[in-house]
């Protein structure tokens, strides 16, 4: 009841209430396709976008230099994306995930289960220190090398990564988009967020790796004879961990730069900057010390995304302008207080027949 009093004494918005009934349907159905993939996700929010500012400046809700006022709060995460984009793409190119591959096959002998341990835990690793989509670009590379090498069905592993890294994403400020815009506005520091959220991303890839291995139980050799161990063995001696290095110096030097990315992440806001900077240093310094072909590491940067959230924050920003958002939010509270207010003389109810 003291929410929804604070809310009504909030400044109401000039908007009326049709244009904000408007605005939240445009809205919803854009949050529908963007759910039912009848369209790309990211052409739902740009067309749902372009509906809610032309809607906007046709009513006279706002001048339309007012939207780049939406995309300024939230620059910092498209920042991310294309840093941590190019960074992955060039560190990749020296040979690095496939040095690495190499080694955590030599590391498990081969083996199914052995395997699947390391790249789940290897999985909520590398989540936790990039962002989710790129370390989903490496980790897929790796399981594909491994497999292909191996002879094992890719499928399994792939999926266990995919669900590993869910875990891995609650795990850091730096491990998701939705973190680094939840920490970023609410200003928690770094080390505080992996304090409270690290025990539960734990827990997560704990019973992430029971339910696979289990649900996965018939589709990996798990129980492996001696003679097959040993054929194993026999067929990781041959590989190379280097086959894909053509410069030494070029790979330690990508492994320094993504290790300092790494750290700067978690140093960003003792250090006054934000984590858009640090992933745009990281990519700069790729570039000028590790990087061959700039236009086409810049070119793979997931554009796709950069645009659907572009769409998405435009859309939010249009939907508050006009009120909606704070409507709804009363209108929520006003039926929370309306069944707590109905409950309470029930409550006293129950409590004399059952004191009677």
């Amino acid at each position: 009841m003291m929410l929804a009093a604070s809310l009504t004494e909030m400044p109401t918005a000039s908007a009326p209430a049709w244009v904000m009934v408007l605005f939240a349907v445009v809205m919803m159905a854009t949050y529908v396709g963007v759910a039912i993939e009848r369209f790309h996700k990211t052409v739902a929010a740009l067309c749902g976008a372009a509906v809610l500012v032309i809607l906007s400046v046709a009513l006279d809700l706002f001048e339309y230099p007012t939207v780049y006022n939406f995309l300024k709060e939230d620059l910092n995460i498209f920042g991310v994306i294309i840093g941590t984009g190019v960074l992955v793409d060039v560190v990749g190119k020296s040979g690095l995930f496939h040095f690495i591959s190499m080694w955590i096959v030599r590391l498990t002998g081969g083996q199914a289960n052995r395997l699947f341990m390391t790249l789940c835990v290897v999985t909520f690793l590398f989540v936790s220190v990039l962002t989710i989509v790129p370390a989903m670009l490496i980790l897929s590379s790796l399981v594909l090398v491994i497999c292909r090498s191996l002879g094992y069905k890719p499928m399994p592993l792939l999926l266990s990564v995919a669900v590993c890294a869910n875990s891995g994403a609650i795990a850091t400020f730096a491990s998701g988009l939705p973190n680094i815009m939840i920490g970023t506005a609410a200003g928690i520091p770094y080390v505080d967020f992996l304090r409270v959220s690290l025990p539960y991303a734990v827990v997560s890839l704990v019973v992430a790796i029971a339910g696979l291995r289990w649900f996965f139980r018939n589709d990996l050799p798990w129980k492996q004879s001696d003679e097959d161990k040993a054929a194993l063995k026999q067929q990781i001696e041959g590989f190379d961990p280097w086959a894909l290095v053509e410069n030494k110096g070029v790979l330690l030097r990508s492994s320094l730069i993504l290790l300092c990315t790494v750290i700067g992440f978690a140093l960003a806001q003792p250090l006054g900057v934000g984590m858009d900077f640090v992933a745009m240093v990281g990519a700069t310094a790729a570039l000028l010390f590790a990087g061959k072909g700039v236009e086409d590491a810049i070119g793979k940067v997931n554009w796709t995304v950069i645009l659907f959230f572009m769409g998405l924050f435009i859309i939010i920003g249009c939907v508050k302008h006009t009120g909606a958002l704070k409507w709804v939010a009363q209108q929520v509270v006003m039926v929370s207080d309306n069944r707590i207010e109905l409950l309470v003389p029930l409550m006293g109810g129950f409590s004399a027949v059952a004191s009677s």
